[in-house]
């Protein structure tokens, strides 16, 4: 997946799948008590995994008549002071649409930080997707190689940070993932 932007080494964190990835990314940013932005329909485990983490979940309904993209307005009108990210998947799982550039740029334009897990971007076989990282700095991406690979029981997935975001993640990841 081309990413359209550079990438040190130093805001990658290579993991055991995404799932646990996803989980730092949230405490990262997202202290207990706030808001996550997710649609509706999503990932059924972005829900269990943003609880988990001690956020709550807030849901954008995403409507067939809109070709399922997510409505700037309707993002708009969730927000509050206890909104700390904004959880996006494209291609999405379960409906398979991927997210317009006029829309990522958006939401970018939100000023909000954005996890964007990007695990089926290599399976794209129309448009292909532009990963968020190059509409926003403030910006984490997930991926991983189980999908585009074939690789579902291996598990290893990576997540994409600004480099200052990294020494934290990587003190949750080290205490969380010691054996």
């Amino acid at each position: 997946f081309d990413y359209g932007v550079e990438i040190s080494p130093e805001q990658i964190l290579v993991s055991n799948g995404t799932s646990i990835l996803l989980y730092l990314s949230i405490l990262l940013i997202a202290p207990i008590g706030s808001e996550v932005i997710i649609t509706d329909p999503c990932y059924s485990c972005y829900e269990k995994v943003i609880r988990l983490a001690g956020a709550n979940p807030v849901f954008v309904k995403l409507n067939e008549e809109k070709g399922f993209q997510l409505d700037i307005n309707d993002i708009k009108n969730k927000i509050t002071k206890k909104t700390k990210a904004l959880l996006i998947n494209s291609p999405m799982n379960p409906i398979g649409v991927v997210f317009s550039s006029e829309l990522m740029k958006g939401l970018a334009e939100l000023d909000i930080p954005v996890i964007s897990d990007e695990i089926y971007a290599d399976l794209s076989y129309e448009d292909p997707p532009t990963s968020f990282l190059s509409f926003s700095k403030k910006a984490i991406a997930i991926n991983g190689f189980s999908k585009y690979y074939a690789m579902t029981g291996w598990r290893l997935g990576y997540v994409i940070t600004p480099k200052e975001w990294m020494p934290a993640m990587e003190r949750l990841h080290q205490n969380l993932m010691i054996s």
